[in-house]
């Protein structure tokens, strides 16, 4: 079984609980987003944590075999060849027997490497923002921690991580644009918004039943019920509305978030037809929205 090593230089040989969660944490985490890197596959890892030696803390991870199945056979992929490339300088066949070793090259090369270097080391079709912040916060950690006076990642009093220079490996939240997605709901309105203002309505999915809270830009429809021509509660059943809703996307270290919610246009209201449904829309079937270009980081 490969191992690799988080080796703390610090007199005081001891991490607090919550500075051990952040280096196993980051360890999961940087691996998870290297195996999707690699072949598109999320795995369970086992960490294993050695006794302290004196005048450091010496933590020994290592993957299970079932993480490791099945890497070899994507090793031929150009995005696997380009990313092995970039962080290890070997040629993937370099590893075509040894799993174990490229998962550590690849997590130690990436916890050595400054964040300015990165750009030009992995190609740009891979989105790693999630590794990034990861190391990120376990580099906090160490600036954090006074008696952290450098890093290493061998069972040698080998330390190239300086304490001064924790700062180049540290970033802010990575936060990239995605297309917004168009979706047709059918929506319960639970709280309408009567006054001329961009105050946000309450409504309701009548497939999933969660709350949804959404401007509404169709101004032909705001301006007719604000002058009375689609009025609430005229039967005991609920008001409800067609409508295609905007969800603004966002990617925040390599998470998919969303700003915000907005009623672009309204097709039925209680039934009553308004304008005409676009062609080929399903209903509750996402879809990108027209004049926005999908990114290398899409999700559909």
């Amino acid at each position: 079984m490969d191992s690799f090593y988080i080796h703390f230089n610090k007199s005081q040989h001891f991490l607090t609980v919550e500075e051990f969660i952040i280096t196993s944490s980051s360890v999961q985490k940087i691996s998870i987003a290297f195996m999707q890197a690699i072949y598109e596959k999320q795995n369970k890892f086992e960490i294993l944590v050695l006794p302290s030696k004196e005048g450091s803390f010496l933590s020994k991870f290592a993957y299970t075999s079932a993480a490791l199945a099945g890497i070899s056979t994507f090793l031929d992929t150009d995005i696997s060849k380009s990313f092995i490339r970039g962080l290890t300088e070997n040629e993937p066949s370099y590893y075509a027997e040894n799993a174990g070793k490229l998962v550590r090259d690849v997590f130690v090369n990436f916890m050595k490497t400054e964040n300015e270097k990165l750009n030009k080391m992995i190609p740009s079709s891979i989105n790693i923002d999630a590794a990034i912040k990861s190391k990120s916060d376990f580099y906090k950690m160490c600036v954090s921690n006074q008696d952290i006076k450098a890093i290493g990642f061998n069972n040698k009093n080998d330390f190239p991580i300086k304490r001064n220079a924790f700062y180049k490996y540290i970033t802010e939240d990575i936060i990239r644009p995605l297309p917004s997605e168009l979706v047709l709901q059918k929506l319960i309105i639970y709280k309408p918004v009567n006054t001329k203002n961009d105050a946000k309505w309450i409504f309701i999915d009548k497939n999933t039943k969660k709350i949804l809270n959404a401007g509404i830009e169709d101004f032909q429809f705001k301006r007719d019920f604000l002058n009375g021509k689609h009025p609430l509660k005229r039967t005991s059943k609920d008001d409800e509305i067609l409508a295609m809703v905007q969800y603004d996307r966002i990617l925040v270290n390599g998470e998919e978030k969303y700003k915000g919610h907005n009623v672009i246009d309204i097709y039925e209201f209680n039934g009553e037809k308004l304008k005409d449904i676009p062609e080929n829309v399903s209903l509750n079937l996402p879809r990108y929205k027209k004049d926005e270009d999908p990114t290398l980081f899409d999700l559909y």
